[in-house]
């Protein structure tokens, strides 16, 4: 009787340390599980930290996308500012061109004409 109630000891023993271990197990795991928690909360954070830039990055962008737009329109309207007046301008240049060109062309014209009638008259 005195082995088994040594065996029965040896046994409870056992199962103390068996338990003592896996409550010690079990305080590591909810460490573990609380160390987790802390860094999913810190991950969270992070990706709501990164929403928020990629949010203001996103209307900086469609700012800057509106400004570059207008800037184009503008550019469109001044080229055709500037084509309009060069067009004007050639005209001004042009018109008073061609009629000294003109009237260069008649004189010199009456000239060899007025050359042309002094050369065939008789001597």
């Amino acid at each position: 009787m005195k082995m088994v109630e040594e065996e029965k000891m040896r046994m409870v023993k056992k199962a103390r340390l068996a338990v003592e271990a896996c409550d010690q197990e079990l305080k590591d795991k909810a460490k573990e599980v609380e160390a987790l928690k802390m860094d999913r909360q810190r991950k969270k954070q992070h990706i709501d930290e990164l929403d928020s830039i990629v949010r203001l990055k996103q209307a900086e962008a469609d700012m800057f996308d509106l400004k570059a737009s207008e800037a184009r329109r503008e550019l469109e309207r001044i080229q055709r500012i500037i084509l309009a007046k060069s067009e004007k301008s050639e005209e001004d240049y042009v018109e008073p061109v061609k009629k000294s060109w003109v009237v260069r062309d008649l004189e010199n014209s009456q000239v060899y004409t007025d050359l042309i009638v002094i050369t065939k008259k008789p001597a």
